[in-house]
């Protein structure tokens, strides 16, 4: 008889935490699904190949390294640490940031690929790819992109319902 009293005063308590914490997740999926953290940005000559996922996701794994052109393709990043870069592995490539420096890593070591450029701040990365032919990287979302740099909304990377996969 204690126990189910003890179920009868606690249910009630436990099924109004249950209904905040569903309301609150809900509310954060919600946020999370409609507000892209990052957009990839490219120089102006690159702008009309920044468009294909494929090529894109080629790009930042080091499986690509030139553009359709035949432009070299230099990779601009931030640092493994830093959650704007988190959030872009996770965005456009759907992986770990330790998962994408290992096949950094086994690019740079084997001889088949040269390691991104490592940038200190999205100023500098704005900077960097703007001067750069050829150049790739990525800014937060809510950042403005400089003239001289293409930006890409996550709309247009993940048209068709999940991110680079």
């Amino acid at each position: 008889m204690t126990s189910a009293r003890r179920r009868g005063i606690g249910s009630p308590l436990r099924a109004r935490l249950f209904a905040c914490y569903c309301l609150a997740l809900s509310l954060f999926c919600s946020v999370a699904a409609s507000e892209p953290l990052t957009r990839v940005i490219a120089n102006e000559a690159q702008a009309s190949h920044i468009q294909d996922k494929t090529l894109l996701r080629g790009v930042f794994t080091l499986r690509v390294r030139s553009w359709p052109d035949g432009t070299p393709v230099r990779v601009f990043v931030l640092s493994d640490s830093e959650d704007l870069h988190k959030s872009f592995c996770r965005e456009y490539l759907g992986t770990y940031p330790y998962v994408l420096r290992g096949a950094w890593d086994q690019k740079v070591f084997t001889g088949t690929g040269l390691a991104p450029i490592q940038v200190s701040s999205e100023e500098e990365m704005k900077r960097r790819v703007s001067e750069t032919v050829g150049a790739v990287g990525y800014i937060a979302s809510s950042a403005e992109p400089e003239a001289a740099l293409t930006a890409v909304s996550t709309a247009l990377m993940s048209a068709s319902g999940s991110a680079l996969r």
